[in-house]
């Protein structure tokens, strides 16, 4: 073996790039916990479940990679990106990795994990062309949207190739596409219910012998996963790790555009005293400026439920925030998208300031 060689496979060695998406499929689930598609763990224990996978290889006299036993979390980690950035470009795979995204989001304690999750989301999310904006403020009061989604899964089970009389007619066949309708118009009642939804319409296009059903159900996995992704999002604008919140902040900016940042301020900011209460750390309120510098116009001035407008996040920043070096790149972020010359004389803005609520009143 040439030196080349030699250091090409030590490069391949536990590398995300060098991992069939099978592969990382079936790792990840041994480590996971996740045997088939119907019940999957209700917690992650990725050392356990390697000293398990350990035991078993011995007994076919196999061995475990060593990594796996020293660094389960890791190692799983690993696994788990490979799987999310070998699934783009085909449905069926990006079906398994959001199921499996969601699962890390809800259960892996790991933050560097659920980092990973929120970028695979973004990832997916791309290639499927969605909007989390378009589905991420679907309200319906909870218990009636729990029966309602209880009955529509009945439907659908009902009605998978696997379940079905082979001569449907053409009434049944409508049915079907009003379930799918019924199962992805609106919300399910928790994020547990989203990785179900996915993994049974998954198999249902899977199975499914009609081109137009199966196209159909394909277009509703497509919605139901947009669904899932876009309430994780909000949860992880939420959330309170920082890292978190700005990690999806990024994501729902990437995908939805200048459009996204009303509802982004409005998320993570707060009344409090008659003023706005904006991110606690300076990182996040950096981002929100820089994201910021890129309006002008309308945008400026468009508020997301009443929350802070950009050009309120501005002159905020310029006239109070605790850290100067904010005050100056929020007074040159405002004069720019302002287009006016840049001035770091705070005076221009208080002027501005004042002359615009007093337009605004009258």
């Amino acid at each position: 073996m040439t030196l080349r060689l030699s250091l090409l496979v030590l490069l391949c060695l536990g590398s995300v790039g060098c991992v069939s998406f099978e592969s990382a499929v079936r790792e990840f689930d041994i480590l996971a916990g996740i045997d088939g598609d119907e019940e999957w763990p209700t917690r992650l224990d990725y050392e356990d479940n390697a000293k398990n996978w350990a035991i078993a290889l011995q007994e076919v006299d196999e061995e475990i990679d060593d990594w796996a036993l020293e660094n389960p979390s890791g190692f799983a980690r690993d696994r788990f990106v490979a799987l999310v950035r070998k699934s783009r470009g085909d449905l069926d795979m990006m079906a398994r990795a959001a199921a499996r995204t969601l699962l890390v989001l809800q259960l892996d304690d790991n933050r560097l994990t659920r980092l990973e999750a929120i970028d695979g989301m973004g990832e997916i999310l791309s290639d499927l062309q969605a909007d989390p904006l378009e589905h991420m403020w679907m309200q319906t009061e909870p218990r009636v949207l729990t029966e309602r989604h209880e009955t529509a899964m009945k439907d659908l089970l009902a009605r998978v190739p696997s379940a079905r009389a082979p001569d449907w007619s053409a009434g049944e066949r409508e049915k079907y596409l009003e379930v799918l309708a019924a199962l992805t118009d609106e919300p399910t009642p928790t994020i547990n219910s989203d990785s179900v939804l996915i993994r049974a319409l998954r198999r249902a296009a899977a199975e499914e012998p009609d081109r137009a059903l199966r196209r159909s159900t394909n277009v509703a996995l497509v919605r139901a996963i947009a669904n899932a992704f876009a309430r994780a999002l909000h949860a992880s604008l939420l959330a309170p790790d920082p890292a978190m919140r700005e990690s999806a902040l990024l994501v729902v900016y990437r995908l939805s555009g200048m459009t996204s940042l009303p509802v982004l301020l409005e998320r993570l900011s707060a009344p409090s005293q008659g003023r706005w209460r904006y991110p606690r750390t300076i990182r996040e309120r950096r981002t929100l400026l820089r994201l910021s510098a890129q309006l002008s116009g309308d945008p400026l001035f468009l508020s997301f439920r009443g929350g802070p407008r950009p050009i309120d996040f501005l002159y905020d920043t310029l006239s109070r925030d605790d850290d100067e070096g904010l005050r100056l790149v929020a007074l040159e972020t405002m004069a720019r998208c302002l287009r006016r010359p840049i001035d770091f004389d705070p005076a221009w803005a208080h002027k501005w300031w004042r002359e615009f609520a007093l337009r605004e009143k009258s």
